[in-house]
């Protein structure tokens, strides 16, 4: 050991404590250096902790957002067909409405003409006022039917191209 410490027999045993003293000062310094040192790394870790942490609750999120967005295409995708569907039964409704409408103009076409002649026939034999009553009632309520056929169509094609 006192080799190790440069002491020899010689030499004065104060040069071995001074020396002696001089390596505990240098043990010390290297050990608050290392203990220092591990401190950061310490520090450096859990800094990395934190990060990765944190890179996982982000990573969740963007998870999270992926399948929300996911999940809003297909509500999307849902509202467009039902939409299609909605705008194809307008179209439809208002196809019959038209085709309906047309009938009842035939129908009331029918009647005037039916009415002029039996107008016409009323001058010559004079007692069908009956059946020309009657006739006229019912060109009336269907013009009545196609009022309301025109608002209801109307309506309809303001839905369609709305």
């Amino acid at each position: 050991l006192m080799s190790a410490l440069g002491v020899t027999p010689s030499s004065s045993p104060s040069k071995g404590v001074a020396r002696a003293q001089a390596l505990h000062e240098e043990v010390s310094v290297a050990r608050e250096a290392l203990e220092e040192e591990v401190r950061r790394g310490d520090a450096e870790l859990a800094r990395r902790e934190e990060l990765e942490a944190e890179v996982e609750r982000r990573e969740e999120s963007i998870e999270a957002l992926r399948q929300q967005f996911s999940a809003m295409r297909v509500q999307l995708y849902q509202k467009q067909q039902a939409l299609a569907e909605l705008q194809t039964a307008r179209e439809e409704a208002k196809e019959s409405m038209e085709l309906q409408l047309m009938a009842m103009q035939d129908r009331v076409t029918a009647l005037q003409a039916q009415l002029e002649q039996q107008q016409g026939s009323e001058g010559s034999e004079g007692g069908g006022n009956v059946s020309l009553d009657k006739n006229r009632q019912e060109l009336s309520a269907a013009e009545e039917e196609i009022s309301a056929l025109q608002a209801k169509l109307a309506d309809t094609e303001r839905e369609v191209e709305g």
